[in-house]
C-alpha cells in the first residue's frame, strides 16, 4: 500500500468494532498517514507483525476517542523498502531491499497463495518477502559473482531469536573467512569468525547481548567472495 493521497487518511482506514491483523506487509510514502483507527463506542484491535510501515508505530494514528488496543508485534520495521521505479508504477523490490525475506518465518497458518502477483511461487529461499512481489533468483545481499561451488551460508536456526543463534556454512576450500552482522545500515555489530577454516562444514552461536530487536544481516566473506543472510532479532 504505497502512493496514496487522501483528504484525512491515506494508506488504510479502519472504522468501527474491528479485530484487525496485517502481516507481511508494506505501508509507505502515504498521505497523510499510513493507517488510521477510529473508533466509535465498540472495543477494536488492530495488530501488525513483520510489517514494514512508514514511521513504525507512529505511522498509525488513531481519533481522540479511540479506546482500542493497538499490539505492535515482533518484526515490524521502519526503512525504505526500496522500490525499483516508483514513478513508472514499478513497486518489485530490488536487490538490497530490507523487506526481501523479512516477512514471518512461521508461515504455518497463514493461508498464503501459491503464487505472488506475478505468478512466481509465494515462498522464495524458505521465507516470505513483505509485500506482493517475492524475489526471485536472490537470497539478498549476495555477491553471486563471486559465489564458487558449495560454497554454502544457511539461514540460522532458530529464527526468529533472542538469546543466542546457530549459524551453520560450509567451504569448498580452505579459506581466511570473516563471518559478521551487521544492521541494515551497514553498522557492524559483532564480528562472530575471522580466521582460516578448513574445507568442510563449520557452525557458530552468536550469543545476542544488547542488540535492540530487529532485523540484522549476517554476511560471510571469504577470499574476496561474499554471501548474506537476515536474522530476526526479538
Amino acid at each position: 500500500v504505497t502512493e496514496n493521497t487522501a483528504n484525512s487518511h491515506g494508506g488504510a482506514f479502519f472504522y468501527s468494532d474491528f479485530d484487525i491483523t496485517i502481516t507481511n506487509s508494506i505501508f509507505w510514502n502515504n498521505s497523510p498517514n499510513e493507517i488510521h483507527l477510529h473508533e466509535e463506542g465498540f472495543p477494536s484491535t488492530f495488530s501488525s507483525s513483520y510489517n514494514d510501515i512508514s514511521g513504525g508505530e507512529d505511522g498509525i494514528t488513531t481519533n481522540s476517542g479511540f479506546a482500542g488496543t493497538i499490539n505492535w508485534l515482533d518484526g515490524n520495521m521502519n526503512a525504505d523498502p526500496l522500490f525499483s521505479d516508483v514513478l513508472n508504477g514499478d513497486f518489485h523490490l530490488t536487490e538490497n531491499s530490507p523487506c526481501i525475506d523479512a516477512g514471518n518465518p512461521d508461515t504455518t497458518g497463514l493461508s498464503l497463495p501459491a503464487y505472488d502477483m506475478d505468478g512466481n511461487p509465494r515462498i522464495y529461499n524458505d521465507v516470505i518477502d513483505m509485500g506482493v512481489y517475492e524475489k526471485q533468483g536472490s537470497v539478498g545481499l549476495i555477491d553471486k559473482a563471486g559465489l564458487w561451488p558449495d560454497f554454502e551460508l544457511y539461514q540460522n536456526q532458530p529464527n526468529p531469536c533472542s538469546h543466542s543463534t546457530t549459524i551453520e556454512y560450509s567451504l569448498s576450500q580452505p579459506a581466511i573467512i570473516n563471518l559478521t552482522v551487521y544492521d541494515l545500515q551497514g553498522k557492524k555489530i559483532k564480528t562472530l569468525v575471522h580466521e582460516n577454516k578448513e574445507r568442510g562444514p563449520h557452525s557458530v552461536t552468536w550469543n545476542i547481548n544488547n542488540v535492540n530487536p530487529g532485523i540484522y544481516v549476517y554476511k560471510l566473506n571469504a577470499s574476496g567472495k561474499s554471501i548474506g543472510k537476515k536474522v530476526v532479532v526479538r
